[in-house]
């Protein structure tokens, strides 16, 4: 979901936590804040807690995000 939210809405910052789906999601009305995710939650993809989004720059390309993204918006139908 946090990519989904990085790729479809403007957010400052989001952090997300391992319990109960919680996550925190930041706007910011200055134009140069560069949004961030940060998480307590290991990633399932790469077995670290490494923010997802830092100072603006994601770890991985769209192509790489639509990747993972796909299969779980099809999970939700």
């Amino acid at each position: 979901m946090a990519w989904w939210i990085h790729d479809n809405l403007p957010y400052a910052s989001q952090f997300w936590f391992p319990r109960l789906a919680a996550f925190n999601l930041r706007w910011s009305a200055n134009p140069n804040t560069l949004p961030s995710i940060g998480t307590y939650v290991t990633n399932p993809h790469t077995g670290d807690r490494k923010a997802l989004v830092k100072d603006g720059v994601a770890t991985l390309s769209l192509g790489e995000r639509k990747v993972i993204v796909r299969p779980w918006l099809e999970s939700l139908a």
